[in-house]
């Protein structure tokens, strides 16, 4: 039997001290991230329909919040954005879950070769 892989932490935490960005930066986006979290992926059907709802009828402020997030990242010195493709509610659940949700060391490498190509 494989030994289980213990949670890691949230990619976006690597990439932030990576970039050596301060506390204060950091709490901001991890808020910013939390004012998104209708974005998130692994919830039960029913949540998401009601989440895709209410992500169409709010956009402005949802895609007014990933494009802060995508600025403050690029000030900072990341050279990807976080978020891909704002307007999209798929995609910004799979952007959010690739940088927001914690991972396993195995997870983390089969979603880089997969988002990576």
């Amino acid at each position: 039997m494989a030994e289980a892989e213990f949670k890691t932490e949230h990619r976006i935490s690597n990439v932030m001290k990576a970039l050596g960005m301060s506390s204060d930066d950091v709490r901001q986006v991890y808020y910013a991230f939390d004012k998104l979290v209708i974005l998130k992926k692994h919830m039960p059907e029913s949540y998401r329909a009601k989440n895709r709802a209410t992500f169409s009828i709010g956009k402005e402020e949802y895609m007014e919040k990933m494009t802060w997030i995508n600025e403050f990242m690029r000030a900072h010195g990341m050279t990807e954005d976080v978020f891909t493709d704002i307007t999209d509610f798929e995609t910004a659940c799979a952007d959010y879950d690739f940088y927001n949700e914690y991972k396993t060391p195995t997870q983390y490498q089969r979603e880089e070769a997969e988002r990576n190509g």
